[in-house]
């Protein structure tokens, strides 16, 4: 666990003549888990202070575990560069600047091309957003977390922002068994209020 006394990583093992009594054990445990996680953090809600803005702008930044949705990052600029060999995968962080109003936000997924243009189908890429929690008053310390647990897939193309609130997303760009050396191109465009951002993606 951590300093939140959140169950972080257990091992459990069992003799094999036991494994139904140990999967049940382990149903039960994790149960418990979610609870315990469920009494002890809440979705962020708050309204922050100013960096809000009338137009969509979004950034990539640095990938990193203190994400305050009150205080933008330092903008990287708008290509995402990911480095990625045979059947691996590689991430990236976008942050949305704050809206003055809550808004629903569309976003389309280019396909990946090689250098000769031609669409190459065994690179593919999903995009998440960060679900910003906090540990519940009381504990003494407030701990933002990111971790995949905290990660929703955008599987409809788009997602609801919170006024005056930083959004960030999770980009994960998977590669193939079969997939070749090269460079590669792709692009992810966000909409919003009859304006768009497309953002570059290079896959190396």
């Amino acid at each position: 666990g951590d300093a939140s006394a959140i169950s972080l990583n257990t091992l459990i093992l069992w003799e094999k003549k036991e494994t139904k009594v140990a999967l049940q054990f382990i149903d039960q445990f994790n149960k418990r888990n979610r609870k315990e996680f469920n009494w002890q953090t809440r979705p962020l809600r708050q309204v922050g202070p100013g960096h809000f803005k009338d137009q969509l702008e979004v950034n990539a930044i640095a990938l990193t575990k203190k994400l305050d949705p009150f205080m933008p990052q330092k903008s990287l600029g708008q290509t995402l560069t990911f480095l990625a060999g045979e059947n691996e995968k590689d991430s990236q962080l976008l942050q949305i600047l704050p809206l003055k109003n809550g808004a629903v936000l569309n976003f389309k997924k280019g396909v990946f091309k090689n250098s000769k243009n031609e669409v190459v189908k065994n690179i593919s890429f999903k995009v998440s957003e960060v679900i910003n929690q906090f540990v519940s008053p009381g504990m003494g310390h407030e701990t933002y977390l990111l971790n995949g647990t905290y990660l929703r897939e955008l599987k409809r193309h788009s997602f609801e922002t919170d006024a005056r609130i930083v959004k960030y997303l999770w980009i994960d760009v998977q590669t193939s068994s079969d997939s070749s050396p090269g460079i590669y191109t792709s692009s992810l465009e966000l909409s919003y209020n009859n304006h768009s951002v497309i953002l570059p993606i290079v896959l190396k």
